[in-house]
């Protein structure tokens, strides 16, 4: 019986991993699903509504052609946050960046989208988005910590190169 004891011990942090990493989706799923769904208004259009959001959608997962509302790629994120307010925006991150206007870094307000070039060469393409907090943060979908977080445009230095 203690060996039975021993054995079932061990497996008990095995079974909880494999629990674990099989609750998380696939940040980049074979099958993507493209069909877009626009979000249903929720909250009215104010700072406290996104704020309201951006607490409650920290760390839900990256994942590929998703706009939530559980799980969102960066354009989904920003598209169903705005959506969730009646704001209708395009749904990819270049796209994004044609409607709205050009301000200075030193402009940014809480809310606005801030526009990245992602590539390795650094083109010029508008590959990835995020909303600013405030102090240089900001919050997007991350394919590097594949969830949503918080970044700083000031202390990172990736996204100060970007």
């Amino acid at each position: 019986m203690p060996t039975f004891k021993r054995t079932l011990f061990r497996l008990i942090p095995l079974f909880a991993l494999l629990l674990l990493t099989a609750c998380k989706p696939s940040p980049h799923p074979k099958h993507p699903h493209y069909e877009i769904k626009k979000p249903k208004v929720k909250y009215p259009a104010k700072k406290k509504s996104l704020e309201k959001m951006v607490k409650k959608l920290k760390g839900s997962p990256y994942v590929w052609a998703e706009e939530g509302p559980n799980k969102f790629d960066c354009s989904g994120y920003t598209y169903y946050m705005y959506g969730s307010m009646g704001i209708n925006q395009p749904r990819t991150a270049r796209e994004q960046a044609k409607v709205g206007k050009y301000i200075k870094p030193s402009e940014l307000k809480y809310g606005d989208l801030i526009f990245f070039d992602t590539t390795k060469r650094r083109n010029g393409k508008i590959t990835h988005v995020g909303m600013y907090l405030g102090d240089g943060w900001f919050t997007h979908a991350s394919t590097t910590k594949n969830e949503v977080v918080y970044s700083n445009l000031r202390t990172s230095p990736y996204y100060k190169k970007r």
